[in-house]
């Protein structure tokens, strides 16, 4: 069994959608390897502290295990939600669809860029994933995020049409 990886490059970024991201601070800012590691640059909202990331993978994922979301202590986020395989959402979506999973972050939590484990029965067979960012942790006016790293296993390795019928004698 292959173990659990970053999927940065199965991420299709042409197909990448935020809502409510400032033009200047976009979400490539916290989801490109290179980028989500420099403090300077960040995804951050625009209107109010909102965001919906609507995230497609290049391929069928096995499943996604883990999530590491970085952000300053005051403005980084604090309730998220997040959905599985539903396509891209948009506001009224995310706030009438019931979510796979919900997190609370601490600000220890997104300065330290712990992994948060996800219930991976919720993650499987993942081709998109939307990240739905309710509030930040002091209820400052604009949402910042340093970093988004997910984790998992990708398809690879399984190839369905290699897949033989075995003989019955």
């Amino acid at each position: 069994m292959s173990s659990n990886v970053d999927l940065c490059d199965y991420i299709s970024y042409q197909s990448l959608e935020c809502l409510n991201q400032r033009p200047e601070k976009p979400a490539g800012n916290a989801l490109k390897q290179g980028y989500r590691d420099q403090e300077d640059l960040v995804l951050e909202s625009d209107a109010d502290e909102q965001l919906v990331l609507n995230i497609e993978f290049g391929q069928k994922l096995r499943h996604v295990s883990s999530m590491v979301i970085k952000g300053p202590a005051d403005s980084g986020p604090k309730k998220i939600k997040l959905f599985a395989n539903r396509g891209h959402m948009g506001f009224s979506d995310v706030t009438s669809t019931p979510a796979a999973m919900e997190l609370q972050l601490t600000a220890d939590q997104i300065t330290s860029g712990d992994a948060i484990q996800l219930k991976m029965v919720k993650f499987t067979f993942c081709t998109n994933i939307t990240i739905f960012v309710e509030d930040n942790q002091t209820g400052t006016e604009t949402t910042k995020v340093s970093k988004i790293a997910i984790y998992g296993q990708s398809g690879e390795g399984m190839d369905v049409s290699a897949i033989k019928k075995v003989d019955d004698k």
